[in-house]
């Protein structure tokens, strides 16, 4: 059974975004090619890659969705909407800080190669995200009070 598409969905917007698309793509590969010479470090990328992959339909977002599920019903209907942007915000902070706060970086040849104490600016960056969390919260609460 073949199903109808319409002309405006695949009218030159799409043709052409699909071209940029495999250009990128495409360059992107070269540039792969180019990097990893060698077939293990081929190999290896790629299995590192599948796995994260893996890792993440398997075990990451089935628990980020159970948290969520929970925090759902334990966190009260005027709190979710702060509650729920500081959990992205916070997220996303420490997906950036991870690399640096592994410490991977080796930095004998070069000192400005990870120079800063990632861990306090970490902890300092998600304690005014939650500091703003809070100020949303309290800032709708008096809101609230003041309308009714």
């Amino acid at each position: 059974m073949r199903v109808p598409v319409s002309d405006a969905e695949h009218g030159p917007r799409f043709w052409v975004g699909l071209a940029v698309g495999v250009a990128v793509m495409g360059w992107g590969l070269w540039l792969f090619l180019d990097a990893t010479p060698r077939f293990a470090g081929r190999r290896s990328f790629v299995l590192w890659l599948v796995g994260a992959d893996v890792l993440h339909d398997l075990v990451f977002a089935p628990l980020v969705a159970v948290a969520a599920w929970l925090l759902a019903r334990a966190v009260p209907d005027r709190w979710w909407a702060p509650v729920h942007a500081g959990l992205v915000i916070s997220g996303v902070v420490v997906l950036l800080a991870l690399l640096p706060l592994a410490g991977t970086a080796d930095p004998v040849g070069n000192p400005t190669i990870q120079p800063l104490d990632y861990r306090t600016a970490t902890l300092t960056a998600l304690a005014l995200v939650w500091a703003g969390v809070g100020t949303w919260a309290l800032v709708g609460r008096l809101r609230q009070r003041s309308s009714s």
